[in-house]
């Protein structure tokens, strides 16, 4: 089993403050940064400039470009080697291996302003503006892409919410909240906030089950947005209340 700097195994660096039992889940997460952090430093150290040891760690092939991340593997747990996508790829092999070296590139460039098919991705590594076709979850040699979910200003809020009523229960309606798209930045930069970070234990704002219910029937507003909004509204009105009682 793997261990931490420190010696311990992942169970024992997934336990709280208090020393009590991690959950699994809590466990699974240890696990899979350190073989995330792991595999990202080894690129680092060794400068692994080189598609095939990338198609290897990821366990992408000459027929199959998703690799472990392929959506067989993930929910099914086949082996990517025994998947084979060759004859559904426009391109065949050659669309196959350019998509391998698109992931290598995105890997290696996630601030690149332009891919390594000449096409223009937007990176910007001065404002730490990340390319297109990062998603939070994915893994660089900078480090872990993540979400930054910022609260909605009032225009926007007011704007969605008054959509999503116009087309409420159309697909129209749903897809509104379902594509709220939130900004992505690398972990550990000095464009990440953890604080905005969903998976974040220090992210601040609503993520629960009952606010994600609702976010496509409110245009993707969640109670997170709404908070800082009415706290005062509502601090004042007990104040008001409190000031009458004590006449």
């Amino acid at each position: 089993m793997p261990r931490g700097f420190g010696g311990e195994t992942a169970a024992q660096e997934a336990r709280g403050p208090g020393g009590g039992a991690a959950s699994p889940e809590r466990e699974r997460q240890v696990t899979e940064a350190r073989q995330q952090a792991g595999y990202a430093q080894a690129q680092r150290d060794k400068g692994r400039d080189n598609v095939q040891d990338f198609m290897l760690a990821t366990g992408r092939t000459e027929t199959n470009p998703y690799g472990n991340e392929g959506f067989f593997s993930r929910v099914f747990g086949i082996d990517p080697k025994n998947i084979s996508y060759a004859n559904n790829i426009p391109g065949g092999s050659a669309g196959i291996a350019n998509l391998n070296r698109l992931a290598y590139d995105r890997f290696t460039n996630p601030y690149a302003s332009v891919n390594v098919l000449g096409r223009r991705v937007g990176g910007d590594a001065a404002t730490g503006q990340l390319r297109e076709g990062l998603s939070a979850g994915d893994m660089t040699s900078r480090g872990m892409v993540a979400a930054q979910r910022r609260p909605m200003s009032g225009q926007e809020m007011a704007g969605r919410g008054i959509f999503s009523i116009l087309a409420a229960g159309t697909p129209v309606g749903l897809l509104t909240g379902a594509l709220r798209k939130d900004p992505l930045a690398i972990q550990g930069t000095e464009f990440y906030d953890s604080t905005l970070d969903p998976a974040s234990e220090d992210f601040t704002g609503s993520s629960g089950m009952f606010s994600n219910m609702l976010k496509p029937l409110t245009g993707g507003i969640t109670y997170g947005d709404v908070e800082p909004k009415i706290s005062p509204m509502v601090e004042g009105a007990k104040q008001f209340f409190q000031a009458g009682l004590k006449r």
